[in-house]
């Protein structure tokens, strides 16, 4: 599973997680409790059980499974008692066969030693009478009252109190309070219930805020973190990725599946870690009321389980066809607005928008077909919810007709399952939406796994060339490609020299020189520089001795001075004055307002095509490389620039190796070599004048461009 892997960048942030795993507990417990403090409230409206009456009767049930029912002393209206009621024996959770303790006994008098056979039990106060045993760490003597109206000294040990339990924590709270009767009393336990459900839910409002705040803090950090180490290895990996994989794939892998792994981190940590320990706090609590029906409708909770897997499963699936398709759109987009100027210009709006109608409608029906899926999650989940529910309230009201419920305990029961159904219900989105972010993760590794540009242990720093540099039956095929691109290609070049490649278009020139950097690998043969094969020297050592300026100029939104000093980022100001100097690009730098600070806008918005490449060029001077590589560096050049930059070239290319590429003839015409190429191969090496005697394909090229004057010279 790939989402597991993100783990790593979750818990490099321990010191966040442990707080939010807290204050996930913290939420569960009190939204239990909060639910749970309805008992009391409804006890004292629909009973005239009071508060300590009731919660002595919790305790009296928790340490000896007796169920008692209280009711409250009757008053006359000058606030005299007019009788006490005794407490009534409604469920017996333990075996008293022995004591003949039964339902329906009425306990009389609680005394914690035995009396003399003579004594006769007086009625007393139920409240009185039931914090008696509640009270009693020992055992204690209670006279019953059976059904029959006779009347039994009956023996009644509690459990040891234990450490911790929610009876004890009540009557802890609650003895805080002042004893009394009647409705004032009832009025103002029923008024402290309330504020400590305020309070509480007031906290556990806090808690949930804060826990949330953390949970996405933490995804946020996760997801930054293993952007930068994805791109990290993403720009170190070879030129052939681009080539094959394409640049808009990449990006949507950065954006739209980076997201939704953010989003499967904060599902994760959030609602999985907080909606679960709610569920079981809020079960925890029904049981206390009533074990049979709670365990009754927990037994739906597999059968989700099972469900919410197979939906998770298909979610993967739709997500992953959704997610190719959005790569699809968001390279068509790329392609129609970054081409808007070819678009306009030859009208093709309409064409245009054809296209991107049919990826946007493809990609539609992928979202659709995952909209189903995620729309099944949470009724399915829903409807398994209220069925268990449903079955546990059936049982429920069966007990209650049976007087073997109260019903406040009835209300309060169900006001937990359904609270612990809805809480159930929102798990319906978690194992999707965490499959959902596990194909994203798969995309996001796919691209972190490839194999990067690195050095071989054993490769060794290369000097700046010196000698030579030696193409030996160089051969290479683009991945896909029906025919291969460089054909045994072999060519020695004198450090020094300049070295024009000329050809028909498609005929390999950009792929050659794409070699010497080691922008692909080679299928056979070996490019040696003074000997030393290039795939066994660092990438530093390489490529920090060559200058490229390529066919598409490659222009960053920062500033001029920025942009002729990327590949130096640390040169003065007055070295790139000088170059921009030698590629006559100063003089159109100086005519705007903030000169080598102005800003350049992306992709160059704000230069002519002539003025882009000048920067380029200037770049490239800058460096002051060893190696020269200019891949029609001069396309977009006006002829009087032209002429400029040639005299600059022939200047700086004094005592460099430097490789020309261009349509051009006559920017190559000095050059010390020229190779002509034809599909993938060499054809013919030599001068202008002897490749005009004896190529007839530079002879052709030649008189394409030149006309009449060629024919002149040729005669």
């Amino acid at each position: 599973m790939y989402f597991k892997r993100i783990l790593k960048y979750v818990f490099q942030q321990k010191g966040l997680l442990v707080p939010s795993v807290i204050l996930a507990f913290v939420v569960s417990i009190l939204m239990a409790i909060n639910i749970s403090m309805m008992l009391p409230v409804f006890k004292m409206m629909l009973s005239d059980q009071g508060l300590h009456g009731w919660v002595d009767s919790f305790v009296v049930k928790d340490r000896t499974g007796v169920t008692l029912l209280i009711e409250e002393p009757k008053e006359f209206g000058d606030g005299n008692i007019s009788r006490f009621i005794p407490p009534m024996v409604t469920k017996l959770e333990v075996n008293d066969e022995d004591n003949n303790l039964k339902v329906g006994d009425e306990i009389l008098e609680v005394l914690t030693e035995a009396p003399q056979d003579s004594y006769k039990p007086a009625v007393k106060n139920p409240l009185d009478t039931i914090a008696a045993i509640a009270n009693s760490d020992e055992k204690v003597f209670v006279f019953v009252r059976h059904r029959d109206r006779s009347e039994e000294l009956v023996e009644l040990e509690p459990e040891a109190k234990k450490v911790i339990s929610f009876s004890n924590i009540a009557k802890y709270v609650v003895d805080k309070i002042p004893r009394g009767i009647g409705k004032d009393y009832k009025y103002r336990c029923i008024a402290v219930c309330i504020w400590t459900i305020l309070v509480i839910a007031i906290i556990r409002c806090v808690a949930r805020f804060s826990h949330e705040y953390i949970v996405k803090k933490i995804s946020l950090v996760a997801i930054q973190n293993l952007r930068n180490e994805t791109f990290t290895r993403t720009i170190r990996m070879p030129l052939s990725f681009y080539t094959n994989e394409g640049v808009s794939d990449t990006i949507s892998r950065f954006i739209q599946d980076s997201n939704r792994v953010r989003r499967g981190i904060s599902i994760l940590f959030g609602k999985a870690v907080r909606e679960p320990l709610t569920v079981i706090a809020l079960f925890i609590g029904a049981y206390q009321i009533e074990p049979k029906i709670t365990l009754i409708t927990a037994c739906a909770g597999p059968i989700i389980l099972i469900v919410i897997g197979r939906i998770g499963k298909k979610s993967k699936k739709a997500t992953t066809r959704t997610l190719k398709r959005w790569s699809l759109l968001l390279g068509k987009l790329q392609e129609a607005f970054f081409g808007i100027k070819v678009v306009k210009g030859y009208h093709r709006e309409e064409w245009e928008t054809e296209r991107f109608v049919k990826v946007n409608n493809n990609l539609l029906k992928k979202q659709l077909k995952k909209a189903k899926v995620e729309a099944s999650s949470s009724p399915t989940i829903e409807a398994l919810a209220f069925a268990g529910g449903c079955i546990g309230m059936f049982f429920a009201l069966r007990m209650l007709e049976g007087s073997e419920m109260t019903i406040e305990n009835f209300i309060t029961l169900i006001a937990l399952l359904a609270t612990a159904g809805e809480s159930g219900r929102k798990l319906g989105d978690v194992i999707p939406s965490i499959q959902e972010a596990n194909a994203s993760a798969q995309r996001v590794y796919e691209l972190f796994d490839r194999e990067i540009e690195q050095d071989d242990p054993d490769a060794v720093e290369i000097p700046p060339v010196r000698e030579s540099i030696e193409f030996r039956d160089v051969s290479f095929t683009y991945p896909g490609s029906p025919e291969p691109n460089l054909v045994d290609i072999n060519l020695s070049v004198k450090a020094g020299q300049t070295i024009a490649v000329v050809g028909p278009n498609g005929s390999g020139k950009t792929t050659l020189l794409s070699m010497i950097p080691r922008f692909f690998s080679l299928n056979s043969g070996r490019i040696m520089i003074d000997g030393v094969d290039i795939t066994k020297a660092t990438l530093s050592s390489l490529r920090g001795q060559l200058g490229i300026v390529t066919q598409n100029t490659v222009i960053f939104n920062d500033t001029i001075a920025n942009n002729i000093a990327y590949g130096m980022p640390d040169a003065p100001l007055e070295k790139i004055q000088e170059a921009a100097k030698h590629a006559y690009a100063d003089e159109f730098i100086n005519e705007k307002a903030n000169r080598y600070d102005e800003m350049i806008g992306e992709q160059g918005s704000t230069l002519s095509g002539g003025q882009l490449q000048r920067l380029a060029i200037a770049r490239a001077i800058l460096r002051d490389p060893a190696i020269l590589i200019f891949d029609e560096a001069t396309s977009q050049i006006d002829s009087d620039s032209e002429a400029k930059i040639q005299a600059a070239l022939r200047e700086f290319s004094q005592g460099r190796t430097s490789f020309i590429i261009a349509h051009r003839l006559s920017t190559i015409l000095d050059a010390d070599v020229i190779v002509v190429m034809e599909k993938g191969r060499i054809v013919a090496t030599g001068s202008h004048t002897e490749l005009l005697e004896k190529s007839p394909l530079y002879k052709q090229l030649y008189q394409m461009q030149f006309g009449a004057h060629a024919e002149k010279e040729n005669e």
